[in-house]
C-alpha cells in the first residue's frame, strides 16, 4: 500500500490485520513465475527477443519494467502495511509503486493505440490501463485523507490490475492447451478477462466480508436505536403535557386580580 498519510494513518497502521502468509505466498510465486518466464526477456534489451514488437521496444521495455516493478512490490506492501515498526519503508516502496504505475500504465496506453491485433483487443489493453490508474490514484487519494481502511481496500483492486500481466499469460496458455480460437481471438479474450473478472470477484469479497462482518450486529443496533426513540418520544411527551399548565394559570389568575382591583 502507498503510504504517504501523516502520523495519524501511522498511528493507525498498527490496528491492521495482518494479510495471510499463504494467498501472499502464491502470488509471489505466480509472480516470479512470469517475470522469469514471459517478462525478463524483454528486460535484456537484446532486439531479437520483441519481435513485432521491435518498432515499439523502448515503450514495451517501459511497460514491461514498471510492471514488474509493480509486481514485486505489492507483496511486500501487504505485509509491511500492516506492521507500525516498518512505516518508513512502506512509504518509500508506495511512492515507488506508484511511480512504476505511473510508467507502465503510460507506456500501456500507447501500446495499446499502436497494437498490431486489432482495436477490440486495444480496448481491453486501454481499459486495463484506467483501471489501473484509477484504483491506483483513489488508493493515494483516501491515503491522503487518513483513509486507512479504504485505502487498503483501493490498493487491493489497484494489485489486482497489476496483477492481470500474469492473468493475461495464464488464460493465453489455457486456451492454447484448449485449442480455442485464432491467437488474435485468443489475445483479445484475455485482454479483458484477465482484469475484469479478476476485480468483480476482488468486489465481491471486499463487499461480501463487510456484509458478515457487520450483519451480526444489526440486530443490536435497531434495537438499541428503537430504545433510544423510545426514550425520546416518552420525554417529549413529557414536555408537551407538562407546558400548557403555566400558561393557564396565567390566564386564570389574571382576571381575579382585575377584580380585587375594581372593588
Amino acid at each position: 500500500m502507498i503510504g504517504i498519510g501523516t502520523r495519524q494513518a501511522t498511528r493507525e497502521v498498527s490496528t491492521l490485520a495482518q494479510p495471510s502468509k499463504i494467498p501472499l505466498g502464491i502470488v509471489t510465486v505466480m509472480a516470479v513465475w512470469f517475470i522469469s518466464s514471459y517478462a525478463y526477456r524483454y528486460l535484456t534489451l537484446d532486439t531479437e527477443q520483441f519481435g513485432i514488437f521491435r518498432p515499439r521496444a523502448g515503450w514495451l521495455v517501459l511497460h514491461v519494467a514498471g510492471g514488474t516493478a509493480a509486481l514485486l512490490i505489492g507483496p511486500i506492501q501487504f505485509w509491511f502495511g500492516s506492521q507500525r515498526s516498518k512505516a518508513v519503508v512502506h512509504r518509500i516502496l508506495g511512492i515507488g509503486y506508484l511511480m512504476c504505475v505511473a510508467i507502465s500504465s503510460a507506456a500501456a496506453f500507447y501500446m495499446a493505440a499502436h497494437t498490431d491485433f486489432g482495436w477490440v483487443f486495444g480496448m481491453g489493453l486501454t481499459s486495463l490501463a484506467i483501471a489501473w490508474v484509477a484504483t491506483t490514484g483513489l488508493a493515494v487519494l483516501a491515503i491522503s485523507r487518513c483513509l486507512i481502511e479504504q485505502h487498503r481496500e483501493w490498493m487491493v483492486r489497484s494489485y489486482v490490475v497489476t496483477f492481470g500481466f500474469v492473468i493475461f499469460r495464464a488464460v493465453v496458455e489455457v486456451f492454447e492447451i484448449v485449442g480455442t480460437g485464432t491467437t488474435v481471438e485468443r489475445l483479445t479474450a484475455a485482454s479483458w478477462m484477465c482484469w475484469a473478472v479478476p476485480l468483480l470477484i476482488t468486489e465481491m469479497m471486499l463487499q461480501g466480508r463487510k456484509i458478515f462482518m457487520y450483519g451480526v450486529q444489526v440486530p443490536e443496533r435497531l434495537a438499541a436505536r428503537e430504545s433510544g426513540l423510545l426514550e425520546l418520544m416518552k420525554s417529549t411527551e413529557n414536555t408537551v403535557v407538562s407546558r400548557p399548565q403555566a400558561p393557564s394559570k396565567v390566564r386564570l389568575e389574571q382576571p381575579q386580580s382585575v377584580v380585587e382591583s375594581n372593588l
